[in-house]
């Protein structure tokens, strides 16, 4: 199950997590002083993201704070964009109905489609959480 790192342990954070634990092995970065939320680890604070970076492929901001998400945001595709090749990051918000697929550094074309298609899926999945549809019925 691949690991997926949500930035935020408030209300919207555990919403998220109702959800993408299904399919994912879920835990929070946040900067209050808690071990677990709803039963996922706290792992680190908001921060420590560039360091669990190596672990964790998949990120989610769950901060309603606009200002405080698009911070961070910024920071991870700094991260994502900070040299390593054939990665991409796809990061959603479902008040604005908006999804941002970032690739970074691809080393052919081919590792481009491979990282783009992978990276459909993860937005997929987080439309399809967001309307409650299951990403591999017929309705989606």
């Amino acid at each position: 199950m691949e690991k997926l790192l949500l930035v935020g342990a408030g209300g919207f954070g555990r919403v998220v997590l109702e959800h993408a634990s299904q399919e994912y092995e879920c835990a929070f970065v946040d900067d209050a002083d808690v071990a677990e939320v709803d039963g996922a680890p706290i792992v680190g604070r908001i921060d420590d993201i560039e360091s669990l970076y190596g672990e964790y492929k998949l990120l989610i901001v769950t901060i309603g704070n606009n200002k405080l998400r698009e911070r961070i945001y910024k920071r991870a595709e700094e991260i994502l964009l900070g040299g390593e090749v054939n990665t991409g990051f796809t990061y959603t918000d479902p008040d604005k109905h908006l999804t941002i697929i970032v690739i970074g550094l691809t080393d052919s074309a081919e590792q481009f489609a491979n990282t783009y298609d992978h990276e459909k899926g993860h937005a997929a999945t987080h439309i399809a959480q967001y309307y409650d549809l299951d990403p591999y019925g017929e309705k989606f």
